[in-house]
């Protein structure tokens, strides 16, 4: 721990005024004296790791330290340690709210201390700072390209999640780029996602060629750099990969992002070629959409529940969220490196479809039930519309889940419901499972168990009364019978209530209980008459 610690600069009270003379701004890390960095797992190894990256950036006005001094601590309001502050000349101490990668840490840092991208010399320099970026954005520059342009594209707020770096012109001939890109004097802008991977380049060895077979990860500007507008615009859009990996650690820069999202499914313990081939012909397929979707993909065995939530089954397969619902490419992704490109074509023309509303969304549904004849009918995705949307009679549906808290409750409430009602042609009981079936999201259903009212006469489809509150039998038997009718318009009658079938078993289950109970109490009534008859005529016969 002391060895990490040694890393950094350190700092106390007495020096501090020294250390913020020579820095813009200052990351200190307050620790007590006693326990020093103990108990903080890895965070002094990323403090050093981004005091390191800072120190080896040219021209960085930022840096990391450590305080273990009592009375700095203390007056910075940073007794209860350990605490992050960052420290500015003229203005005090604040919390850091920054990330905790080492990596974007030294980024963060060196923006926030009015640093302006990166400027490099040779292909060593630009391996050495984008190996170690999550996201770069590589100015290749001639002559002609200022250092002023330069500084006001890297200070755009939309680029704090983008690292700029700015390398001579000449380094780009050593990328293999695809047919026709990069082609005249320059300048050119390309965005890179994803930190290479390559090893460090040797003396002899072509190294940027990682950009070549990671051309997945990189993308052209093939606009006017004079127009910054459009420039920045580009950049802002290229902050996520075409198609990158979906993580807990990213999900929610997918979930900012206003764009609809297609998943990508694969089998990662599937041959590396096949995964592969339906990476390479999506990812060919999302190019020209990358504008208007976004494309993200996850291991589908891994996340097993979220592939059957978007209604995907076999893998590898393509499934877009779009406005909640959701839809899936019906056929088959290549399994083979050399298929045919017509997939992508197919997977763009799918795509748009999708976005234009031209797609009916994707239903998950089990089987149709083979005996679905009892008091309750069973619905699933497929039978939502006859049975129950488009159905020409009242429909009261439940909507539950096996986990639903109050399921049970719910089931045997509709099928006790259902018996009663079973004989009344005008209205249907069903039940539908939506953790196996998917209901259109138009009916926004927040809730489960939900009992949902469909009248024989509604003005769309989707209409419908909630009758979730009533949890009796007797409320939910008041609610249906004050809203069902037998028919439309001027002819339109209440449903009659029907014989209540289970009432009348109980009570002749009961009478002869009763019977023997009414006995009983007869017989004590005689004997009580007896014993009072008795003591009366003993009464008289006293003197």
């Amino acid at each position: 721990a002391r060895t990490v610690a040694g890393q950094m600069l350190r700092v106390s009270a007495s020096n501090l005024s020294s250390v913020l003379g020579a820095h813009a701004l200052l990351l200190v890390l307050h620790a007590s004296p006693h326990a020093g960095m103990l108990g903080m797992g890895r965070l002094p190894e990323t403090l050093a790791a981004a005091s390191t990256l800072l120190k080896a950036r040219e021209g960085s006005t930022a840096a990391v330290a450590v305080s273990e001094d009592l009375e700095l601590n203390r007056a910075v309001s940073a007794s209860d340690t350990p605490v992050l502050r960052l420290h500015r000349a003229a203005a005090g101490a604040e919390e850091y709210d920054g990330p905790l990668i080492s990596a974007k840490m030294a980024v963060w840092l060196h923006r926030q201390a009015g640093g302006s991208g990166i400027w490099v010399a040779d292909a060593s320099q630009l391996y050495a700072q984008a190996s170690i970026l999550p996201r770069t954005a590589i100015l290749f520059h001639s002559e002609a390209t200022t250092a002023d342009y330069f500084a006001s594209i890297s200070s755009e707020v939309s680029l704090r999640e983008t690292e700029l770096i700015a390398a001579p012109l000449h380094l780009l001939r050593s990328i293999s780029l695809e047919e026709g890109a990069c082609t005249g004097p320059g300048p050119f802008l390309l965005v890179v996602h994803g930190p290479l991977t390559m090893e460090p380049p040797s003396k002899d060895a072509q190294p940027l060629a990682a950009l070549a077979a990671a051309s997945d990860r990189a993308e052209v500007y093939d606009g006017e750099l004079s127009d910054r507008e459009t420039v920045l615009a580009f950049l802002a859009e290229r902050r996520l990969p075409i198609l990158g990996h979906v993580s807990p650690a990213n999900f929610g820069a997918y979930r900012r992002d206003e764009r609809p999202l297609v998943w990508l499914l694969v089998n990662a313990s599937a041959s590396e070629a096949e995964t592969s081939a339906a990476m390479s012909r999506v990812r060919s397929a999302a190019r020209p959409l990358s504008q208007v979707a976004l494309f993200g993909w996850l291991d589908g065995d891994a996340h097993a529940s979220h592939a059957r939530a978007l209604g995907a089954h076999a893998l590898p397969a393509l499934a877009a969220d779009v406005k909640g619902e959701h839809f899936v490419f019906p056929r088959p992704l290549p399994r083979e490196a050399d298929s045919s490109a017509e997939v992508s074509d197919a997977i763009t023309s799918w795509m748009r479809a999708v976005l234009d509303g031209s797609v009916a969304p994707t239903l998950r549904s089990e089987e149709l039930p083979i005996d679905n004849f009892g008091p309750v009918t069973r619905v699933v995705g497929s039978s939502l519309s006859q049975l129950v949307l488009r159905a020409k009679l009242n429909v009261l549906l439940e909507v539950t889940a096996p986990w639903a808290t109050g399921a049970a409750e719910s089931e045997r409430l509709i099928q006790s419901f259902g018996a009663m009602w079973e004989s009344e042609r005008l209205l249907r009981v069903a039940t539908i499972d939506v953790s196996r079936n998917d209901l259109p999201r138009a009916l926004q259903v927040l809730k489960l168990p939900s009992l949902l009212f469909f009248k024989l006469e509604r003005g769309s489809e989707l209409e419908y009364i909630d009758f979730s509150a009533h949890r009796s039998r007797s409320a939910l038997d008041e609610a249906v019978r004050s809203h069902a009718t037998s028919g439309t318009g001027a002819g339109a009658a209440p449903l009659s209530r029907p014989s209540d079938t289970e009432e009348l078993t109980r009570l002749v289950a009961m009478l002869e209980p009763l019977g023997t109970q009414a006995r009983l109490l007869l017989d004590e009534n005689a004997r009580l008459r007896e014993g009072l008859a008795a003591s009366r005529a003993a009464h008289r016969a006293s003197p």
